[in-house]
């Protein structure tokens, strides 16, 4: 009776093992809003991210766009930029680590920076989400918003 309940054991324990490390982490970070906002000789771009699915994400980056011809003035904690001022025809981008995002939270980042140097220049800014948890639908890991 002993030999047949551990085999009867080790049995469902080895199942359960398989199907527990065929697991795959999943969440997706998304991009809910891209909000920009001029006052006088400065654009605020403020990027909201979300965290959706069944894990956590973990190790998450936010890339902003920003227009060419602007200068990058500051940021939130954990945001740089490169370059910080971008030259005619080269668009500067401001990288924010935000680490993890539990599952139904969300963040803010926020840059400042310049107007365009070139008034026809547009005032729009492209967000970019991601983690090194993998997302099911990385569709939504882009948005943009443009001052009005």
């Amino acid at each position: 009776m002993t030999r047949k309940l551990s085999a009867a054991l080790t049995a469902i324990l080895f199942t359960g093992s398989i199907a527990w490390s065929q697991e795959r982490w999943q969440a997706d970070v998304r991009v809910r809003s891209v909000t920009v906002v001029q006052v006088k000789s400065r654009l605020t771009c403020k990027v909201v991210v979300y965290s959706d699915h069944d894990d956590d994400a973990r190790q998450t980056t936010v890339r902003i766009l920003m227009p060419v011809g602007v200068k990058f003035l500051s940021s939130a904690t954990g945001c740089f930029s490169s370059p910080s001022a971008a030259a005619d025809g080269t668009q500067g981008v401001a990288t924010c680590n935000i680490g993890t995002l539990a599952v139904g939270a969300s963040r803010t980042v926020q840059i400042v920076t310049t107007v365009p140097t070139i008034p026809e220049i547009s005032k729009t800014f492209g967000a970019f989400a991601w983690s090194i948890t993998p997302d099911p639908k990385p569709a939504n890991n882009y948005g943009e918003g443009t001052a009005p």
